[in-house]
């Protein structure tokens, strides 16, 4: 009788401890996502250029003078 006892509480651990470890085990692939509603556009990157073209280098020399010595100034410190 001790033998069957202890062989059930082997079985009864064994399944409390497998059944975690199947559970998050799925066999289907993800959905894939709903189509957009219509009258809305997507936005994101696109292969189209920005409507506003960047902005050019300052034409002043001053300007330009100071922009560039900028960042080793402020390296120095």
């Amino acid at each position: 009788m001790n033998k069957v006892r202890h062989l059930s509480m082997a079985a009864g651990l064994a399944l409390t401890l497998a059944v975690p470890v199947f559970a998050g085990i799925t066999d289907t692939p993800p959905a894939p996502p709903p189509p957009p509603p219509d009258g809305i556009t997507l936005t994101g990157i696109t292969g189209t250029p920005p409507a506003v073209p960047p902005a050019n280098e300052p034409v002043d020399p001053v300007v330009n003078l100071l922009l560039t010595l900028l960042p080793g100034v402020l390296l120095a410190f």
